[in-house]
């Protein structure tokens, strides 16, 4: 969000200029202080619509400016490289997850989200962080179609056990992972603590399986992703799943370890 605020900020700049005004113009205009109006074109404040109404009729935009300002706040707040991610993952047959630090984002419940989020958008507002968990559990329901994708996730044991927005928000987001391992066409598995170092640790990564398009691979990091469909890259990655998965719990024992985490949770209310 706060990238495309930014963006928003040049636009609002370039038809200031545009029209030929100082900021202290057009925030008497507009009737904001000059401070607030400097806020805006850097991107490091929101407002609301009847701001930017009165900033469009200062600036004799025509719309522009706002038309900007609706796409902003009716995008997705996906990143613009996940787009393509989800995507595919909408049309995918197969999908093969592993991350060694944090539960993947189609696995997440609201408040982990909440608190995923909010570390990556420490600028936004309370209503803008709730767009983007909406946004993040609106991508779960590929789970719930008819047909759904199968799902074969491995977890570090840490990703189960780190009371990550404390212990309540943990509790609730390892029930949820229980449950979804029940599903007839989802496995969860978990690499115990005791592994330490193993090949995974490199950083997380999905094996995507789309019919007609065949396999892609993707490497994300918290601020962008790298796609990879070259046939080397990807029997690489398929390999380094299959070892994973071999290092990991079966499900079943997976499903028990993430019981006991559950239960341990509780101790701490």
């Amino acid at each position: 969000m706060k990238h495309a605020r930014r963006r928003f900020g040049l636009d609002l700049r370039r038809l200031r200029e545009q029209a030929g005004l100082t900021q202290t113009e057009t925030a008497s205009a507009a009737l904001l202080s000059q401070t607030m109006l400097s806020d805006l074109e850097r991107g490091t404040k929101a407002t609301k619509r009847s701001t930017i109404v009165l900033l469009d009729q200062a600036l004799t935009a025509q719309g522009a400016l706002l038309r900007a300002w609706e796409s902003l706040n009716t995008s997705s707040g996906v990143p613009e490289w996940f787009e393509g991610v989800a995507q595919l993952q909408r049309d995918a047959s197969a999908l093969r997850i592993f991350q060694p630090l944090l539960v993947p984002g189609l696995l997440q419940a609201p408040d982990y989200a909440r608190t995923q989020l909010r570390l990556g958008n420490e600028d936004a507002t309370d209503a803008e962080i709730g767009d983007l968990v909406g946004t993040r559990i609106e991508r779960q329901s590929i789970l719930k179609t008819d047909r759904p994708p199968k799902l074969m996730v491995v977890l570090n044991e840490e990703v189960v056990r780190r009371p990550f927005g404390g212990h309540e928000t943990m509790a609730a987001q390892v029930d949820q992972l229980i449950a979804l391992s029940n599903k007839q066409r989802v496995t969860i598995q978990i690499i115990t603590a005791n592994h330490g170092f193993h090949p995974g640790l490199d950083g997380g990564f999905q094996i995507i399986d789309v019919p007609d398009l065949g396999h892609v691979v993707y490497l994300e990091t918290s601020a962008s992703g790298f796609p990879l469909s070259d046939a080397e890259s990807v029997e690489r990655f398929t390999g380094l799943f299959s070892d994973l998965r071999g290092l990991a719990l079966p499900p079943d024992a997976s499903r028990e370890l993430m019981k006991k985490a559950r239960s341990d949770f509780d101790d701490y209310k």
